[in-house]
Parts: structure tokens; sequence; C-alpha cells
């Protein structure tokens, strides 16, 4: 366990410079495994961000937090020339050695050991973008208006910027593993990574991940920048970004109201498509906590409030396990489990079903941690089927288009 400073401002690069991680998206080790990724990646940003290969053909492109280069190689196999700013030294040498492997190193322009903060503090060169890039870290760059303005500055006219960030409703059920998981190496004592197999393993190996559960461990569970106060308000985050000349090009989930029709050469003035997007996104709520279509027919003055609580108490449980908190977690889930056996919510019925399965399960783990019983919490969690296969919407993609000034 890394000990924390008690006054240090703890950032991404600091734990994972201290825990001695390169983040690795994908071990690509042949042509074929990078034909593989290629085509993950081809899929994503052709079908969900409306960004087809053909886009980025003799593109400049920026990225920033790049960690192996896995993406940034495959960005070079779609024509665009990298520069890449990676404050872990460590990463430099995975990175050369893959554009040198699939004789791409013709498309790195440049890899640069900043941290994107002390990048922005130089003098801004003439040289512009097409696409600046930050996957992954991007929310915990504080505060918003420093690197939104310093995109601004450096990104051409019509230019797009692709981010991938934790969201702050999505992550509820994130947060509530981390709760899980510190209750428990608290009460058996045990190390990290093993005390994640016997709880979490079944999870897990439910999914068809590419990374080892111990990276997962040290990204997730174990990391102290993984926290509600990090995350990313949707409605706050595009406000932001609008007030400096972006606009929502697409994103997945979806933030546009999709349900609009109206005149092909009509075109809603910025305020206009913000108004709309932010409303969708606070109907979208329930969506992205449980990772299942639960659209809100229209929004209410209480359920937010009752959701934003629930995702406070749940978070402070991660520093301290509390029995009056955990008890007020399952209140607020219980709201929440009528409003989704309502009518109010747009559901598929096997998404309905699920996802009370789903609330069911939570909210028994917390009685269970309540009594604290540390080998009835690890077999629940190992067999239950509902929570084995819920999993919430933590991370999303969004992508922004600098308007013409």
């Amino acid at each position: 366990m890394i000990k924390i400073p008690a006054k240090k401002e703890i950032t991404q690069h600091w734990y994972f410079e201290k825990k001695g991680i390169i983040s690795q998206h994908r071990n690509l080790k042949s042509q074929s495994d990078l034909d593989s990724y290629e085509q993950e990646r081809r899929d994503l940003f052709t079908d969900k961000l409306a960004l087809p290969p053909s886009a980025f053909t003799n593109s400049q492109l920026l990225e920033f937090g790049p960690s192996a280069g896995e993406n940034a190689i495959v960005f070079a196999m779609w024509g665009a020339s990298c520069t890449l700013v990676e404050p872990n030294l460590k990463a430099h040498p995975c990175i050369k050695k893959y554009f040198e492997q699939f004789k791409l190193a013709q498309k790195l322009v440049e890899v640069d050991g900043s941290t994107l903060e002390s990048y922005s503090k130089r003098q801004i060169p003439d040289k512009k973008f097409d696409f600046i890039v930050a996957e992954g870290f991007i929310y915990l760059v504080k505060p918003d208006p420093m690197w939104i303005g310093f995109f601004s500055r450096i990104i051409k006219n019509n230019g797009f910027v692709i981010l991938n960030y934790c969201e702050t409703f999505g992550n509820f059920q994130e947060l509530f593993l981390k709760a899980i998981h510190s209750r428990m190496c608290k009460l058996t004592g045990m190390g990290s990574v093993e005390a994640a197999g016997k709880w979490f393993g079944a999870k897990w190996n439910s999914i068809p991940h590419t990374t080892t559960m111990e990276s997962w461990v040290a990204d997730v569970l174990d990391n102290p920048t993984v926290r509600l106060a990090r995350f990313y308000e949707l409605k706050e985050l595009c406000t932001n970004l609008c007030n400096s000349g972006f606009y929502l090009y697409s994103s997945w989930p979806p933030y546009k109201n999709s349900l609009e029709v109206y005149w092909a050469k009509k075109m809603p003035k910025p305020k206009e498509q913000l108004e709309s997007q932010n409303e969708f996104i606070e109907r979208s709520r329930l969506s992205h906590m449980f990772g299942r279509k639960h659209f809100l027919l229209k929004t209410g003055p209480e359920m937010e409030p009752s959701i934003k609580e629930l995702l406070t108490l749940t978070d402070s449980l991660i520093d301290e396990f509390d029995r009056d908190k955990a008890e007020k977690c399952i209140e607020h889930l219980g709201s929440i489990e009528r409003l989704i056996g309502s009518d109010a919510v747009i559901s598929e019925p096997k998404d309905v079903k699920e996802t009370l399965n789903a609330i069911k399960s939570i909210k028994h783990i917390l009685n269970l941690l309540i009594a604290g019983n540390a080998d009835d919490i690890a077999a629940f969690c190992s067999s239950d089927k509902a929570f084995i296969k819920s999993w919430g919407m933590p991370t999303h993609y969004a992508v922004f288009r600098k308007g013409s000034e």
C-alpha cells in the first residue's frame, strides 16, 4: 500500500509513478494483435463517435497521456502525424518501440515528457492541431477552464477534441466496488490484489477484458484519484466547453436528444443545443448509473438531489464504513427502485428486471457490510448473478468540435 502524503495534491501521474505503472490498453506483440485492436477502435470511432479512420488522414494530432502508446499507433495507422505528451518517462521507450516495430516511426513527430499543465504554460507555438486527444485522465486536471482554454488556443477551427473520462453518475457502481473492497480489506487484513480476486474474481472474469485484474485493482480500486470529487458532471462539462466555443459533435453514451425532429436546414443556436442536450443528460442519469436504458419521461425536483446524496454517501464509505450512512444508502436505493418500476421511466422490460435485481443485490451487500461477516460477503459477491453482471457506465467518450471564429 502506498503511503499518501497528508498535504500532497494527489495526481494520477504521482500515483502511477509511485506504483511503477505503465497503463496499457493492449499488449501489442504482433501485427495481428495490432489489427485486432485497430478494429476495436475503428468500430468505436466509426459507429459510436462518427469519426471514421479517413477523418485522420494527413492530420496533425496531439495526444496527452498516451501511456504505452497503443491508441497513438492506431491514429498513426489511420494517417495522423502524432505529437505525444506523456509525463511518465518510463513509457517513452514503449511508445517509440511500438512506432518502430510497426514501421510507423515517420508518423511520430515528438514524445514530450511534460504534464498537460506544464505543457500548457509554454509559449503557444504557431502550429495548431486538427485533433487533440485526452483519454482516461482528463477529469483529474483541475480547474477545467485551464485545459479548455488551452485546447481552444491550439486547435484549428473545426478541429476536434476527443475525450474519455470518468462520469459522476455512471461511476456509482465503481464507487460501490471501492467501498466493498475497502471494508473487506479492513475486515480480513488481506492484500489488495489477493482480496479483490476473492470477492470480485467472478465479476471480473464475466467480461471480455483486455487487461489483468492486477491492472484493474491498481487503476480503480486502489487509485486514490478515482473518487467522486474528481468525476465530471456532464452538464457542467458541456456548458464550460460551449462557453469556450466548442460544440458537442458526438458522444457515447449519447448526450444529444435524438428524439428531436426539425427541418434539416435549420441549425439551432449553440445555447439552444446546449439546453436541449443538458435536459437529455439529466433525464439519462439512471441509464448512466446502471448501464441500461432507463430514460425519465420528465425530470423531477427530488430525484437528482437524492441520487447525488447516494453518490456522496457511497463515496464516504470508501474512507470509513459507517452503519448510518450505509442504511441511508439503502433508503435512497429504495426510492430509485420504486421509480424504475414505475411508468415514469422508459425502459425495456428486460432492463427493468435486471436493474431491479441489481439494486436488490446492492442493498443486500450493504446489509452484509453492516453485519461485517467477510465470508458471507465474499460468497455473495462471487455467486450473485445480478451483482456479477452489473457495471454501470463509468467511462464516457465525447467529441467536441471547435467552431469557426
